[in-house]
């Protein structure tokens, strides 16, 4: 929380070490004392009134240990009606809600970077690319890094694309693509037009969404 808040300003006899599945990363300190107000899920469903949403968890075991039922919260906030998607890259959460959740609400299982594990599986990402036909038993799509679609050299050009799309869809699941940004870095293939980089994930044939 030291890279991207001022929490150590704020509670400064409050420093803690937590376990979490990811990480956070920067943001700019134009946030930082100003007066917009994080809303809770239903404030901004009450205030936006979209015509539907997507939630999600990243991790709930951190939300466990410290005592927060992240599966009842879920159940509570779909009775609102306007939750259509909810993704977790913990396939246990989302197998929590698998057997409750209303029928037309979409899990998607969210990959991370293929040399982490999914702290409920104890499984890498990478080793988890070889079962989707499991992973559909309880989540109808995946979303997975952009880099899992169309590889990068370590000099950051865009390799031949994979089968993951391919086989996502043999495997009865959506796909969603994500992690893109207009303002980081991305191959130097697409002259630095990030249109370009998007289109070059629908042009193939196979449709996937893309998510920000």
């Amino acid at each position: 929380m030291d890279n991207c808040t001022i929490i150590s300003r704020v509670y400064p006899d409050g420093r803690r070490t937590y376990r979490i599945n990811g990480a956070f990363w920067t943001r700019t300190n134009k946030f930082d004392s100003c007066d917009i107000r994080i809303f809770t899920v239903a404030g901004f469903m009450s205030l936006v009134k979209p015509s539907s949403s997507w939630l999600n968890v990243e991790h709930d075991i951190f939300y466990t240990e410290h005592g927060l039922n992240m599966t009842n919260y879920i159940f509570s906030v779909q009775k609102l009606g306007l939750v259509k998607y909810i993704s977790s890259p913990e396939l246990g959460f989302l197998q929590s809600l698998s057997g409750d959740i209303n029928r037309k609400v979409k899990l998607v299982f969210r990959f991370l970077d293929k040399s982490l594990s999914d702290p409920s599986t104890n499984k890498t990402y990478n080793s988890m690319l070889s079962n989707l036909t499991f992973i559909k038993t309880i989540a109808s799509g995946i979303m997975v890094p952009k880099n899992y679609i169309w590889p990068v050299t370590s000099d950051n050009y865009v390799q031949l694309p994979t089968q993951i799309v391919k086989d996502a869809h043999n495997a009865g699941l959506e796909i969603y693509a994500s992690d893109f940004s207009n303002d980081g870095i991305f191959p130097y293939n697409y002259s630095y037009d990030p249109l370009g980089e998007y289109l070059s994930f629908v042009s193939d044939g196979d449709s996937l969404l893309m998510v920000y």
